[in-house]
């Protein structure tokens, strides 16, 4: 949540916004699924404790 006033922030946020989607692609189930074993071991790790932080 977010609470700001005055300002440009909103066309700020909107323009960051567009370019990080800009910037990135769609990743398929296809590609997704075809990661090495021990990236997925990692993701894995890090779902798992990203809870603790």
């Amino acid at each position: 949540m977010l609470l700001a006033f005055g300002g440009d922030l909103v066309r700020e946020l909107q323009a960051n916004d567009e370019a990080y989607r800009a910037a990135s692609r769609q990743l398929t189930l296809e590609e997704w699924m075809a990661r090495p074993w021990h990236q997925r071991h990692v993701d894995n790790v890090c779902r798992l404790t990203a809870a603790l932080m």
